[in-house]
């Protein structure tokens, strides 16, 4: 399949690759496994993967065995993996491994993605080769053409082929509506739920709702190359909160943190005296015209062993383009992803969901959903991921996007107590304050 140009001219027009092209050597009749990461980058383009006249068998994501999907392409999303398997079925010679920015929910590729391409060689090996094991070896490749001296151009595959399919680590109108698209929430786990996890209500239900929320520049310490060019910026929010990244490491030196500057959903900061403050300590409800901004290090703490899902709800702000988070620690299960209607209000999604939930019709897979540690959430959507708190430690849940993870798009997940942590090794370095909380890269 062919992710590139259109016509032979416009790929002769494309600027070559600094880098240098890899190769990877093949086997006439065998399967290969391989193993792709998309590592993302400061624009988070999403990549769509293909070998030209191969079939592809996607056999894992994000390290985590799937029923195996045959699939002619697939898309990664920054931070997600894919194991997929490659029959060398194909005449000898040479052929294009392709990698290309996809766009994003159907809209058109983004101006920061378009320049992504690369290609790799996939060189079959001389035919002299023999297999000791003839599983996979055609008959009709008894006698091999000539080799081609170099990758050959696409071949479609047949009508109605079962690998005639793109995987969509995503769920929108375009991948529900497109008859050659497998979405995310159709792919299952090799195993089945955990008995534990496979029930209508699990211990901890926790709600993530996130925005943008537009602030002057006055009211945030963000350094001037993060600021657009403008005096207004878009600050990130999770449940109302910024992340700020703390002074210590908490596994280490958590008693280190100033208790001011640590918050919850429950508890909010004294030196953020905000309306969202005011009203959390009259125990009154948080609007949406409640507009400041409080950084702090958002932290949500879980029992050991607890069950927890996580609702995670795009209220909108920022653009349209989706967002990918990513949580440390953990595998969860994806037991829902979808979509609101048009006519529902961004202010208004997360109780949408809430109410939909108690309703029944917020339908979950409580099977075989699939396990993953990376979840592409649609714009203006919502993913339910279930896990079970059996990691202690601090995990951070983070948005892929860079610019966004660095404002603040994150939440620590703090599971169990300190003391049920490994102890602190003796005279293990001990680090105060740094450059951030502006920018945690410096």
């Amino acid at each position: 399949m062919d992710v590139g140009p259109d016509s032979e001219e416009a790929e002769k027009e494309e600027k070559p690759s600094e880098s240098p092209m890899a190769t990877f050597n093949v086997r006439p009749g065998l399967r290969h496994r391989f193993r792709m990461a998309n590592a993302g980058g400061v624009a988070g383009c999403p990549v769509r993967v293909s070998i030209d006249n191969h079939q592809l068998m996607v056999i894992a994501l994000d390290g985590n065995p799937i029923q195996a999907a045959q699939v002619k392409s697939f898309v990664l999303s920054p931070g997600e993996r894919a194991d997929f398997v490659v029959t060398a079925d194909r005449p000898i010679g040479d052929y294009w491994m392709r990698a290309s920015a996809d766009k994003a929910e159907g809209k058109e590729i983004h101006p920061n993605c378009r320049s992504l391409k690369q290609k790799a060689i996939i060189h079959y090996k001389s035919s002299d080769y023999k297999p000791k094991l003839n599983f996979a070896f055609p008959e009709k490749l008894s006698s091999y053409p000539a080799p081609h001296n170099h990758p050959s151009e696409p071949e479609s595959l047949k009508e109605g082929d079962a690998a005639a399919k793109v995987l969509l680590n995503s769920v929108d109108d375009v991948c529900i509506e497109a008859h050659d698209s497998l979405c995310v929430t159709e792919v299952r786990s090799l195993h089945k739920l955990d008995p534990d996890l496979a029930v209508p209500k699990v211990d901890r239900t926790i709600y993530l709702p996130f925005d943008f929320q537009l602030v002057a520049t006055d009211n945030v310490s963000y350094p001037p190359f993060l600021v657009p060019g403008t005096k207004d910026v878009r600050v990130p929010r999770i449940a109302n909160l910024t992340f700020m990244y703390p002074p210590s490491p908490l596994v280490t030196q958590a008693s280190d943190v100033p208790y001011d500057l640590r918050c919850s959903q429950d508890l909010f900061p004294k030196r953020c005296p905000t309306t969202v403050g005011k009203r959390m300590e009259e125990g009154s409800a948080i609007e949406k015209g409640d507009s400041d901004v409080c950084e702090c290090v958002h932290q949500i703490d879980i029992g050991l062993g607890e069950t927890v899902e996580l609702m995670l709800v795009d209220e909108g702000g920022a653009s349209d383009w989706g967002h990918v988070f990513h949580l440390h620690g953990y595998s969860f299960h994806v037991v829902a992803l979808g979509s609101f209607d048009s006519e529902v209000e961004s202010s208004n999604r997360i109780e949408v969901l809430k109410d939909m939930d108690r309703k029944g019709k917020l339908p979950r897979n409580l099977v075989d959903p699939v396990v993953k540690d990376t979840v592409f959430i649609p714009s203006g959507g919502y993913a339910v991921l279930r896990f079970k708190a059996d990691n202690p430690g601090y995990w951070l849940l983070h948005d892929q996007h860079i610019s966004h993870s660095a404002w603040g798009l994150n939440v620590i997940l703090h599971v169990g107590s300190d003391n049920q942590l490994p102890p602190t090794p003796p005279d293990f370095p001990k680090c105060g304050s740094w450059v951030g909380p502006e920018f945690f890269l410096i």
